[in-house]
């Protein structure tokens, strides 16, 4: 069994690794820190209503509102939905929902 030193060793390697994958991909985002931030406000604003104590989504199953707001910015669409969709974003509420836990620091 590893000693609290060696736990404490590894857990900084681990750390690291992480920082770094994070880092090289952040190099490879076809969109910007502030567009992103913008698409995912532009989301939560458009397809998620609270209505009392329930959340509602009126998502089609689409990237529409995605590449509505893409347009509105000039954006490469194809490119950023394909990037959208390495991390599970394959329609309007899958982006907000699980491009938006991984990218939630932006």
């Amino acid at each position: 069994m590893p000693g609290k030193e060696e736990k404490k060793r590894r857990r900084a390697i681990i750390r690291g690794i992480r920082q770094q994958e994070r880092a090289e991909a952040e190099a490879r985002m076809p969109i910007s820190k502030t567009d992103l931030r913008g698409l995912l406000d532009f989301l939560e604003a458009t397809i998620f209503e609270k209505r009392g104590d329930k959340n509602w989504c009126y998502c089609d199953h689409t990237l529409r509102q995605t590449r509505e707001f893409l347009r509105s910015r000039s954006l490469p669409e194809d490119s950023i939905a394909e990037w959208l969709g390495d991390y599970g974003g394959f329609c309007d509420c899958e982006v907000a929902s699980n491009v938006g836990d991984y990218w939630s620091d932006v």
